[in-house]
């Protein structure tokens, strides 16, 4: 049972270094109450086998594990860029959605597969 005695609650961060059974179990005896998952590093699957992995420990050890899922939103991120790119203010460059490494000298891969229907030819996009 839940020491309802404590208002204060443990959240933590799970991800490929501790989302296994053992580690859950581990974490969870030292007093965490919620595992957080970071939506922006999981597939769905990682999701529901985590959650389900977390809830079983938490039953075996009859205490209740909350979940939570931080929902950053969209990001399109880069793959793995072959050349250095050393861009200047008004230089272009070329996104892909092709799911590997970028090979083209002013190219750098996203993965984003929507992006082509989203933007159009001459979109200008200001990176900070």
């Amino acid at each position: 049972m839940p020491d309802r005695s404590r208002s204060t609650k443990i959240i933590a961060t799970v991800g490929p270094a501790t989302e296994s059974e053992e580690m859950l179990t581990e974490i969870i005896e030292a007093g965490v109450n919620i595992i957080r998952i970071n939506m922006s590093h999981a597939s769905r699957e990682q999701v529901f086998a985590v959650t389900e992995r977390a809830r079983a420990v938490g039953k075996k050890l009859k205490r209740a594990i909350g979940v939570l899922m931080d929902l950053q939103g969209p990001a399109i991120r880069t793959g793995d860029v072959s050349a250095e790119l050393n861009l200047k203010e008004g230089d272009k460059i070329e996104l892909t959605v092709r799911g590997e490494k970028s090979e083209e000298e002013y190219s750098v891969d996203v993965n984003y597969d929507g992006l082509v229907d989203d933007i159009s030819v001459e979109d200008t996009v200001i990176v900070d």
